[in-house]
């Protein structure tokens, strides 16, 4: 099945707004086995969405498009689809009817712009919409099926995961013999290579798809061979494990099989670590206490990081990592914690200690220890997969692995 998806609207092209459904989107539609091959832009001057659906239609055999279902003068994506697949459009008084009665009791006053929500291309089916205002479509054009979406997150996750997603997976191929494995700090080229080599080792074609997502590498291949044993192997503790649970969810799964908790003290990632890991459905069972200790006054007052060592080896350093690991350990409870203290920039640096030096802390039954990493990028990035390295330190000391495998392997 080939998918193309079709963004619709001027602020998408504008960068006023990232387009974040096409991601979404694609992600699931490949799990599903569906294969995209394009995601296309288009803006909301007259004629511009119709002209990409016949180009489109004529190629994909689904076509999603989201955005232009609104009641005002710019949402022309019922009448561009009508246009391009050459029917007109029809007023529906039953949809209008459920519209109406949304608004029952609310303080919004319908007026006849918002009719226009009501109208569908002829032969188009209706989507209820329980998440807004606006009815999705289906419409046959050419030989596509044509999906058109709400531009609202909220109402086009629901629609995707709830209608659309349930109906195409009927006309696919079963992909259950689909594995999925998870790796951190490992270079996409290295794994690549090394997956194409363990594979021809075992007589199989190199049939493997690789996805890197905020540092962590998921690598998706279809059959009954286990890539487990020769990754653990190779990677060490590089390899998280099987499945398609992200870092956070794997955390915390890990944590209640073993019985404990963890806490989190982090300065740089400033609070990135407990937002993702409160993130996951059923953190509140392992996740006991985070700070976000930022200034040296809070590092002293609230995790008892010794002012002396500050003073001597500055915030960003092993000892002030170790100590407010050590802090968050003590004065939670929990089993486990993991620290970060580092320089995200864009100011801040020096040659002993560069923007993107973070250094890492873990405290637990072993004990306490820390490593340090210079990661690349902006602030958001350097941050960003920080809380990743910092989430697969936690992951490792779970499992009673180094917590720094970062010489291991090739």
């Amino acid at each position: 099945m080939k998918v193309v998806l079709i963004s619709v609207g001027d602020e998408l092209l504008a960068g006023r707004v990232v387009d974040t459904h096409a991601a979404l989107a694609s992600s699931e539609l490949h799990a599903l086995g569906a294969q995209v091959v394009a995601h296309v832009t288009v803006g909301d001057p007259e004629g511009a969405l119709a002209e990409v659906l016949r180009r489109e239609c004529a190629r994909a055999d689904v076509v999603l498009v989201t955005g232009g279902l609104g009641p005002t003068e710019d949402d022309r994506t019922r009448s561009e689809c009508a246009q391009a697949a050459g029917v007109p459009l029809d007023f529906h008084e039953s949809w209008w009817a459920k519209i109406v009665e949304r608004y029952r009791g609310s303080p919004v006053k319908l007026s006849e712009r918002n009719q226009r929500q009501a109208f569908f291309p002829r032969g188009a089916q209706g989507i209820e919409n329980p998440w807004g205002t606006a009815p999705a479509f289906s419409l046959p054009i050419g030989a596509a099926t044509v999906y058109c979406l709400p531009g609202v997150p909220h109402e086009f996750r629901g629609l995707l995961t709830e209608v659309v997603l349930p109906e195409l997976r009927g006309r696919l191929p079963d992909r259950s013999d689909e594995r999925v494995w998870a790796f951190h700090g490992v270079p996409e080229s290295t794994l690549d290579a090394w997956i194409v080599e363990t594979l021809e080792a075992a007589g199989l074609p190199p049939d493997h798809h690789i996805c890197v997502k905020e540092g962590e590498i998921e690598v998706r291949l279809r059959g009954d061979f286990d890539l487990l044993p020769a990754a653990r192997e190779a990677f060490g503790a590089r390899c998280l494990g099987e499945g398609d649970l992200r870092l956070p969810a794997r955390v915390i799964a890990e944590a209640r099989r073993s019985g404990g908790t963890v806490a989190v003290a982090e300065s740089c990632t400033g609070g990135i670590i407990s937002s993702r890991l409160t993130d996951v459905p059923g953190s509140s069972a392992v996740l006991r206490c985070a700070w976000v200790p930022y200034a040296n006054e809070a590092k002293i007052a609230e995790l008892g990081v010794d002012a002396r060592e500050i003073a001597e080896h500055g915030a960003v350093s092993a000892p002030v990592a170790e100590a407010l690991a050590r802090g968050a350990l003590e004065r939670s409870g929990a089993r486990w914690a993991v620290s970060t203290t580092g320089i995200a920039g864009p100011t801040g640096g020096s040659l002993e200690k560069p923007i993107g030096l973070i250094w890492f802390g873990v405290a637990g039954p072993e004990g306490v220890c820390a490593g340090v990493r210079r990661l690349p990028g902006d602030r958001n990035r350097v941050r960003s997969y920080g809380s990743t390295q910092a989430l697969a330190c936690l992951l490792a000391a779970i499992r009673g692995e180094d917590p720094f495998p970062w010489a291991e392997g090739p």
